[in-house]
């Protein structure tokens, strides 16, 4: 091997401080959204008459549907991609 090809992978990765920054934000927004719902959970577990358990599914399934759409996951809309929509 020589010092060429050693040095090769090393200057093939970029920093991109923009995606940084941009991924440092949406993991702040995450942790404080989810700090807030657990600070609330027995307030809606005792509004709604439900369970722990219920809240906290339907509070992770739009979770993952808000995620799915930051990451550009689209659905599927008469065969052509349609940007995700709030359920």
């Amino acid at each position: 091997m020589t010092a060429a090809t050693a040095q090769a992978p090393a200057a093939a990765i970029e920093f991109d401080r923009r995606l940084a920054l941009l991924l440092a934000a949406a993991m702040f927004v995450l942790v404080v959204d989810t700090s807030l719902m657990n600070v609330s959970i027995s307030a809606v577990v005792t509004d709604l008459g439900t369970t722990v358990s219920g809240v906290l599914g339907s509070f992770m399934a739009g979770l993952l549907q808000r995620l799915a759409c930051a990451a550009g996951v689209f659905r599927m809309d008469r065969g052509r991609h349609a940007p995700c929509v709030p359920a």
